[in-house]
């Protein structure tokens, strides 16, 4: 029997407190939303809703008596939704600068104006126990009123039934 909707949720996404703990991170925030889309795969219409999760953490740092963030990351996990072999989720086929674009809005509480991303490179990393491959662009930002270049990072990888997406970015002179 056909239903014009559909709902899938995925699950909540967060680091290990004791690897927080060890590097110096705080979670900053941590929510739950929602995303409706409508998608015809098949000649057929059909409203997706996703339940999202997202986690922000933040690492400041003192250099002659100022706090700056010294890295700023958000994890996101999405449900991995395919119907006849198709990704019906966005983000499972956008690039890393798409992906970029779509979620730098949450490292802007401590950069101010990101955009304007420049490609650096690319590497393989693990992330969640699983070999992916990691972007690296570059921007310039304002900090304390002073422009600074900042590198940013994306990755993606599938976990269980969810992708999850983590970007996340510091000043360029704290690499």
């Amino acid at each position: 029997m056909y239903s014009p909707s559909a709902e899938f949720t995925a699950q909540s996404v967060g680091v290990d407190q004791g690897a927080v703990d060890e590097h110096g991170y705080e979670a900053m925030a941590s929510e739950s939303f929602e995303v409706t889309e409508q998608v015809s795969p098949l000649g057929q219409s059909k409203l997706i809703i996703t339940t999202n999760y997202r986690e922000n953490y933040e690492r400041t740092v003192a250099v002659q008596n100022e706090q700056f963030n010294s890295a700023i990351f958000t994890a996101v996990s999405t449900p991995a939704i395919e119907v006849a072999g198709s990704p019906q989720n966005p983000p499972a086929g956008i690039s890393h600068k798409q992906l970029l674009s779509e979620f730098s809005s949450d490292l802007e509480g401590g950069y101010e104006g990101l955009g304007n991303f420049r490609k650096v490179t690319e590497r393989e990393a693990v992330l969640l126990g699983d070999e992916t491959r990691i972007s690296q662009f570059e921007t310039a930002v304002t900090v304390n009123n002073e422009t600074v270049d900042v590198y940013i990072y994306v990755g993606t990888v599938r976990s269980g039934g969810d992708i999850v997406i983590a970007v996340g970015g510091h000043p360029a002179p704290f690499a």
